[in-house]
Order: structure tokens, then sequence, then C-alpha cells
């Protein structure tokens, strides 16, 4: 084979062959001898166990690690490196018709995660479920800095679950040319590396298949002999008005604006997970990432569910790492939903506005509601609650004002929290619909203690009801009747027994003469 053009750069051909028995060698000779590409990735290979280990052999690369369909003829993924590579490929226990293989490839300073996956049409998103389930897991274990994912995914048909893994993994797809003679592209090239460390370009088709074949050039340096090149940049020379052209162009949106941003520190945080245990990551990441999530959250908190749950889902990212790390013998409790600890946030703005008539809060003052004319289960709590302002929109119903009034007529009817005096006493007395704002703990540690509601903050009591008049008692010469236990599942009033004032007397006269008889 020609020698190799460049040593400072991973180099991957992958491309969807619809049959490598029949298309090897258009493969081989329009896309592997003039680039000498790294790695040859290909996906529905037809191929079965009829077909020996050694077939298609190409000089200066491995054998075919091959991954064949379990049933039927078609699908299959097979890998092929070149033999200059330290790569290793990776046992990972997965269900059987999932065509998925992954490898680790060394690097100077780094390892990558190599995933080759072909989803067909019939197997749905599970294929892309479980990449989103346990890639951060297959990064911790196997000790990989960065993730690389190749094949043929059709993700025009679960394209929502395809952006939720591009999403809460931090992860970016570098296609953005047709891969299929319809001019769909189905062929992605997906890392958590920046567009401008990744390069992608297409090819032409292998022999009679109707996918393009995909060229990705990767600026790492793969563990070999090579020089180490230093570039300097013309600062002078750069395309200003074309940066503020694509900047114009970005996308503003602030939900999966800040949810790459938590992703890509989250990535870092479990880069240096091998170096901390569970309450280090725990740490870090209250810090670093779940302080980026919840960064004037009140202003964007009417976005639709769907978008606030990929912050939920990048917490449980988090959640996964921390369990990873814990001592088998403690289990790790449950972080608090990012949702409750909003609402937390919420009504305690709605404290501060009503109760503590924060100045600078005025603009969210809302009117107390009208006490009503008649008695109802919540006509004790009306001069508390606040009117609820009309939405037409789901969206505005979703907003600050009209969702945490209703909130805050909800704590009003159902605890004594609104009479509290302490905005901090406020924030950390539990009850079934608003939660303590503490943290929970990182494994291994003892949850901080609830301070405790002081007396003054508490709502006078209820008058105690009048006790029954007391009995006197008088010793009585006859033995005490069985008593039988009462069948009523209401307690009896305390009686209170009052010794007696005058001596003991005949015991004719104190049971026969009714001027001594004392009872109820």
């Amino acid at each position: 084979m020609p020698g190799r053009k460049s040593r400072d750069q991973l180099t991957i051909v992958s491309a969807n062959v619809r049959g490598l028995l029949t298309n090897i060698g258009d493969l081989v000779n329009s896309h592997v001898i003039p680039r000498t590409p790294d790695i040859v990735a290909t996906v529905e290979t037809f191929m079965n166990e009829s077909v020996p280990d050694n077939f298609g052999h190409m000089k200066g690369y491995t054998r075919w690690h091959r991954r064949d369909r379990t049933h039927g003829t078609f699908g299959g993924v097979a890998v092929s490196f070149h033999k200059s590579l330290s790569v290793q490929p990776l046992d990972v226990d997965l269900p059987n018709h999932l065509e998925i293989m992954f490898f680790k490839i060394w690097a100077q300073h780094q390892t990558v995660l190599l995933c080759v996956c072909y989803r067909p049409q019939w197997q749905g998103s599970e294929p892309i479920v479980f990449l989103q389930t346990h890639l951060d897991e297959l990064l911790q274990l196997h000790t990989c800095n960065h993730v690389i994912i190749v094949g043929d995914m059709n993700q025009h048909l679960v394209a929502r679950s395809f952006e939720e893994l591009l999403t809460v993994h931090g992860l970016f797809n570098h296609v953005d040319f047709p891969t299929h003679i319809s001019g769909s592209s189905l062929d992605p090239v997906v890392s958590d590396l920046p567009d401008s460390v990744v390069t992608c370009s297409p090819l032409s088709a292998v022999g009679s298949s109707d996918h393009m074949a995909i060229l990705t050039l990767i600026q790492i340096t793969p563990q070999r002999d090579a020089a180490v090149t230093r570039t300097n940049w013309l600062w002078g020379k750069a395309d200003w008005n074309g940066l503020c052209n694509a900047l114009q162009q970005e996308p503003w949106n602030s939900i999966l604006t800040i949810a790459r941003k938590a992703a890509w520190k989250l990535n870092c945080v479990r880069r240096i997970a091998h170096l901390l245990d569970s309450q280090g990551i725990y740490t870090l990441y209250a810090a670093q990432v779940r302080s980026l999530m919840e960064y004037a959250p009140l202003t964007w908190s009417s976005c639709p569910p769907s978008y606030l749950g990929l912050l939920d889902k990048i917490q449980q990212r988090a959640q996964r790492l921390i369990c990873l790390k814990a001592p088998p013998d403690q289990s790790s409790p449950l972080m608090q939903p990012l949702q409750q600890r909003r609402d937390v946030a919420g009504l305690c703005v709605i404290y501060k506005t009503h109760k503590q008539s924060a100045p600078h809060l005025t603009a969210l003052r809302q009117p107390w509601s009208q006490p009503h004319g008649h008695a109802t289960r919540v006509a004790a709590t009306g001069d508390d609650q606040l009117v609820v302002p009309f939405a037409r929109t789901e969206t505005f119903l979703r907003s600050f004002l009209p969702r945490y009034t209703r909130m805050w007529n909800h704590l009003v009817q159902q605890t004594q929290l609104h009479r509290t005096t302490s905005l901090h006493t406020f924030k950390s007395a539990p009850s079934p619909r608003f939660q303590p704002l503490y943290p929970p703990p990182p494994p291994g540690l003892n949850p901080p203690p609830l301070v405790p509601l002081p007396s003054s903050a508490l709502p006078p009591p209820p008058p105690p009801s009048p006790a029954p008049p007391p009995h006197l008692q008088l010793p009585s010469p006859f033995p005490q009747p069985p008593t039988f236990k009462s069948l009523s599942p209401f307690p009896h009033p305390p009686q209170l027994q009052l010794p007696s004032p005058f001596p003991p007397l005949p015991s004719a006269l104190s049971h026969h003469d009714p001027e001594w008889k004392v009872g109820r």
C-alpha cells in the first residue's frame, strides 16, 4: 500500500455497503487504497456465520471485527483497523439483536471510545436509548476521555431520541450533508469533540450501495511515532465579518445552550472521576454543573417540559456517576429533582414579595383574594390566598406568576408555612408538597438536620376542650366487676383522680344512701 499521507490525525472511512461480500472490491480500490485510513467501519454487511473470519483481508489492516445479525441475512457490522493503530476491542454486554460494537483507541495523552452502530428501522429508538443510558458507564469503566459514534442510525425516524442523546451527553453530529441518494442524511458521525477538531466530507457510493461513504478526519494524534506540530493563529487575517454572520445565524435557544454547557462540564467531571470518590464527584457536580443549570431559572421556567427534562437527564447522568463510585455496601440517595428546587425558589420569591414586602419585587405583587361569603373548606385560609392571573395559553400558564401563585394557594390550604416569620424557616420546614431546600448528601454522609420550627413562628394552638368534672372515688368493700375492652374507636376522655375529702364511711351508708352517690 502507498505510504501514509498524515500521521498526526485519526482518519475514518465509514459506509453502509449494502453487502460487503459483493462490494468489498470497490471499497478497497476506491476508498481504502487512495486514502489509507486508520479505521474502516462498515454496516449492513449481509454476512453470517457461513462467511470465514479471514474473508476480505486487506494488506496492512487487521482482520474484520464482525457482529453479524443473529437471524436473517441482512444487517451486520464489520470494522477493520490499520496495524499501526493501538486499538482494543471491548466486550460489552448488550442485547443480541442490537448491532453495536465498541473499541478503545489510544491517542497521545487521551483515549477514545469508538462505537460503530447500525439501527434498523424495526428496532425503533432502542439502540439510541441504550447509548443514552450506558454511555457514561462505558466511558468510566474503560477510562476513555472522548467518544466517537459512526454508522447508519436512520436518525430521521427517531429525531427526538437522537436529539436527546446529543443534548444530554453534550455530543455533536458533524455530518451536515446528504448521505443517501434520496437526499436524506442517515449516516451520522457523532462525538463530544468540537467541529474545529472533526471534519467530515462525502465520498462516492460503495459499489451498488445507495449510501455515500464518509471520510472523517479527527485532529487527535494516535499513539504512534509522529512529530508534534504547533499552530500559530494569525488573528489579523481572521474573517471577522464571517464570524459576525455566523453569530447572527446561531439559534439562541437558552435551554439547549444551558444543557449543552452543563453536559460539557459534566464530561469534564467524568474524565477526572477516576481520581475522586463519590463525595468529590457530588461536590464538583453541585458547584460546577448544577449551579449552571439553576442560574436565573425563573426567567425560563415556562419552557415546555420536554426541554426542562433535558436538564433532569443531565442530573441523572451525574447520579449514575456517583453510584458508580459509591462503595458496594452503601446506597446512594437520590438527588432532589431540579423542578422541585425551582418550585422552592419560586415560592420563596412569592414569600419575599407578599410577606416580607421586598421593594425590588413590587412588580410581582398580586392582589389578595376576596373572602368567601359562605363556609367552605378553604374559607379559613382565604385571606392568605392570592388571585391567580387568567391564562389563555399553556405557555403563559407555565410562566412565573400563574404557576407559583397557584402553588402558593395550595401551600396555604395544606400547611401553615405562610405564617412563619423567617425565610430560612419557610425554606427548611418540610411538608407534603414543599420539600426543604437542603441539597441531598453525597453517599456515606448523614443528611443535614432540619431546622426546627420556632414556637414564635407557629400559629396559636386551638383552645383545649373543657375537662369533664371530677368524680369522687369512694372505697368499696365489694370486688370490682370484670372490665370489658371498649369497641369504640375513640378513646374516652381522661378522668381526674382526686383524693376524697371525707373520712371513710360505713359500707352500708356509702353504697345505699343516695346523698353520697357521685356519678356521671
